[in-house]
């Protein structure tokens, strides 16, 4: 009876564990573009549609306050037509990202601090991450650098945003956009776009390479399990969204997206 007690408990406490491991992930919208966070699942996208009430928001340095969304009814099949309306008067919306979040906790507890582009080691940086994915780079732009205690161990992380290209058309060899995370001295991509010698060589004028634009929108604490989650911006051809990635198994995981366009 003992043993078999044993095993029951040692099962019980895996079980909680697991479950502690993996936070429930709430209810997240895009605000300045009206948009919810879903997710693909066995091949279909799901997303929340039961979501009316009062959430939570957020731009990259603060809380601003909280928005009443409402669902749309008969939803246009237009590209790109919202998902939700609000009431709430959100000043230069269209210029600054906007969040909102479910929850009651403290979705920003750090707020990612602003570093000199121009500082060398950050382009040594993506040099070497280049190399890595057979790259020879030579003439590129650093956006932004930030730092930033991600996993919340008292030691900040640094994300660089660095691309070679400004438009999404015509992409050829050696183009890039990249979102990196560099933690304890490595290199951890969060969200790339690139052109290696042998991929673009199936860039033709009739089938001409379309790149994804890559920006850091912000970081926040999407499932209260005090670490950081970070949200990325995208533009690809006459499309956009935004993905919510996640530190899991050593990388970085998409858990939440939404896009639209061509």
């Amino acid at each position: 009876m003992k043993p078999h007690c044993s095993v029951l408990l040692i099962l019980l406490v895996l079980v909680l564990l697991s479950c502690a491991q993996s936070p429930h992930i709430p209810k997240v919208f895009d605000v300045s573009g009206k948009h919810v966070f879903g997710k693909y699942t066995n091949g279909q996208w799901k997303a929340p549609t039961k979501y009316a009430g009062k959430y939570k928001v957020y731009r990259r340095e603060m809380f601003i306050g909280t928005v009443t969304l409402k669902p749309i009814q008969n939803k246009s099949p237009e590209p790109c037509s919202p998902d939700f309306t609000y009431n709430e008067n959100f000043q230069s919306i269209e210029k600054i990202d906007y969040i909102a979040v479910e929850g009651t906790w403290n979705h920003l507890p750090r707020i990612p601090k602003r570093l000199n582009t121009k500082d060398s080691s950050y382009r040594s940086i993506v040099l070497e991450w280049g190399k890595k994915c057979n790259l020879n780079l030579k003439d590129f732009e650093i956006t932004e650098v930030v730092q930033v205690d991600i996993d919340n161990d008292q030691n900040p992380e640094i994300i660089i945003v660095a691309k070679n290209i400004e438009h999404t058309f015509g992409a050829t060899e050696n183009s890039f956009s990249t979102v990196l995370l560099q933690k304890d001295s490595k290199t951890y991509p969060i969200a790339s776009f690139f052109l290696d010698k042998e991929s673009a060589k199936h860039c033709t004028e009739e089938t001409p390479c379309y790149a994804a634009i890559f920006r850091l929108s912000m970081c926040l604490d999407i499932n209260n399990d005090g670490k950081l989650e970070i949200i990325v911006a995208d533009t690809v051809h006459e499309g956009m969204g935004k993905s919510i990635y996640q530190w899991q198994n050593n990388k970085f995981e998409r858990i939440l997206e939404w896009g639209c366009g061509l």
